[in-house]
């Protein structure tokens, strides 16, 4: 009779560990597949704001007037606004320093430039040639910036950030985003704006 109850108590110890021992592993499961979802997410966001910001730049590279100042800008409110989501969504993750500056960065953009776009739409100002070559030095940083992240072979389930930085690219993406800072502030201060 003890022999059965030893044997009874054996069964239900040994099933109640395979239980524990599957779940354990279906909860492990899960929480990789959650991982790496949210990680194929985040790398199509930096990606869409890169393309975004890539079209930045172009706008601003072929700009000539306020009224085309006025278009670039607010195609950096639509780069902002994408780097806000991602800021937002990755606050507390060690995404910060590239997620702060993919917000940060199209904000000062937009705040420094809509100088440009003085006077739009209700009449042409033509951009002071002078100009020309910060705005080229300004979107040649924007595509040397964008172009490292849009060439990256994206690893499906891995994040983002460590993606760029096992291509070791991260730091430079973050000191490019800088740059464009530091440039939009010297185009802000350059007078005059216009001919």
């Amino acid at each position: 009779m003890i022999l059965k109850y030893r044997l009874l108590v054996g069964v239900l110890v040994l099933a109640l560990v395979a239980s524990w021992g599957l779940g354990y592993y279906y909860y492990n499961s899960l929480q990789a597949q959650n991982v790496a979802f949210l990680n194929n997410m985040r790398s199509r966001a930096v990606n869409i704001w890169a393309m975004e910001m890539s079209l930045t730049g172009s706008l601003i590279e072929d700009a000539k007037t306020n009224l085309d100042m006025d278009t670039a800008c607010q195609s950096t409110d639509s780069t902002y606004r994408i780097g806000d989501m991602i800021y937002e969504a990755d606050y507390s993750s060690h995404l910060h320093d590239l997620t702060w500056q993919m917000f940060d960065t199209p904000w000062v953009m937009r705040e420094r430039l809509f100088s440009y776009a003085n006077g739009s739409p209700t009449y042409v100002k033509h951009i002071n040639p002078s100009a020309f070559p910060m705005f080229k030095n300004l979107t040649s940083t924007i595509y040397k910036m964008t172009g490292l992240i849009l060439d990256l072979d994206q690893q499906s389930g891995i994040d983002p950030a460590q993606q760029l930085t096992n291509k070791g690219v991260l730091d430079d993406i973050i000191r490019y985003c800088i740059d464009i800072k530091n440039i939009s502030e010297q185009l802000a201060d350059f007078n005059p704006k216009f001919q």
